[in-house]
């Protein structure tokens, strides 16, 4: 339905009218004046002129603080080591997150543990929905607390339930020890919380890719989180990986180390082989796991995408004059 209203008249009092006839005529309403569309309501419904309550605003002023991340503290401490805040690492990756899980998780408990230190949802990648966990590091230095491990579990379970892929981006100093988060004698990385999610991830493989990015130095039972995704990405300088720290190895050896020694990039992209790609980065490691995955099918059942190839430099039908004639002969296997 289209209405002529006066051209005088405010824009906030025609978005007004239209909400409020378009509400009463259950219709489309377009308020026009002789200078074009001035409100419309009712087909494309938008917040200008919608009631918002001040308990809706509570909970969006509550939204903003969980968003916003931890303490000034976390944030000098990722300035100080060169990391990129993980809002902002995941809108280097994703084109849209189309969900967060779990965003008031711990909300009322702790001012100083907004998401419990996890981010979990679902976004896309050029087109494609892709499920992710991503550790906080201004909380708590990215720990897994209670709520965060239940975190990583609900996701796991929705991504295998829609057959498409998981992105971990780990930077996180492990399980969060705080006695008050527990029973007496108990621990949240037990068979029902932390080995529901290792258990998860072995479920995961061969059914959904798992690709992993690690930001960080990641120490003991965390660390078999990246270690097994089908592929890790490491960002040099920053990353590192060892079921034990250097002061660890130290206390029991007596051998003075540090994490990039121990187990850094270059560690296991040339020696242990946990790693596949070593970055200089978090720009980089942002392009190379959109490109994994843009090699990959959303699950087993799936084809994988396609692209148009590129025609062989050389001559296909010349192949056999590359390779000697002396089977001992060294010859460019590149060639």
């Amino acid at each position: 339905m289209e209405i002529n209203i006066d051209n005088d008249t405010d824009e906030e009092i025609a978005q007004a009218i239209a909400t409020a006839v378009s509400e009463h005529l259950g219709r489309g309403v377009e308020l026009v004046g002789t200078s074009g569309t001035l409100a419309e309501a009712g087909e494309n419904w938008s917040e200008e002129g919608a009631v918002i309550t001040e308990r809706e605003e509570a909970i969006r002023e509550e939204i903003e603080d969980v968003l916003s991340g931890g303490p000034e503290r976390g944030f000098d401490k990722i300035e100080d080591l060169g990391k990129v805040f993980v809002r902002d690492r995941l809108d280097l990756i994703f084109d849209t997150i189309e969900y967060e899980d779990g965003t008031f998780a711990r909300n009322g408990d702790d001012d100083e543990l907004p998401a419990d230190g996890l981010i979990t949802g679902i976004g896309t990648i050029d087109g494609r929905k892709v499920a992710f966990t991503a550790n906080d590091y201004t909380v708590k230095a990215g720990s897994l607390g209670q709520m965060g491990v239940e975190k990583v579990i609900r996701i796991q379970e929705r991504a295998l339930d829609l057959g498409i892929p998981m992105l971990r981006l780990v930077d996180s100093t492990g399980a969060r020890l705080n006695a008050e988060e527990r029973e007496p004698g108990d621990t949240h990385m037990d068979r029902y919380r932390g080995g529901k999610m290792f258990y998860n991830q072995c479920r995961m493989s061969g059914e959904i890719p798992q690709i992993g990015v690690l930001y960080g130095p990641d120490v003991a039972g965390s660390a078999y989180t990246p270690v097994f995704c089908d592929y890790l990405i490491m960002v040099e300088d920053i990353a590192g990986m060892a079921i034990a720290s250097p002061r660890i190895v130290e206390a029991m050896t007596g051998e003075k180390t540090d994490m990039q020694q121990l187990g850094g990039p270059r560690v296991h992209a040339n020696h242990s082989g946990s790693t596949d790609l070593v970055v200089p980065d978090e720009e980089t490691a942002a392009e190379k796991a959109t490109d994994i995955l843009g090699m990959l099918p959303q699950n087993y059942d799936n084809d994988p995408p396609e692209a148009t190839p590129k025609p062989p430099k050389k001559n296909p039908y010349s192949l056999d004059d590359i390779i000697p004639d002396e089977p001992n002969k060294a010859y460019d296997v590149t060639e």
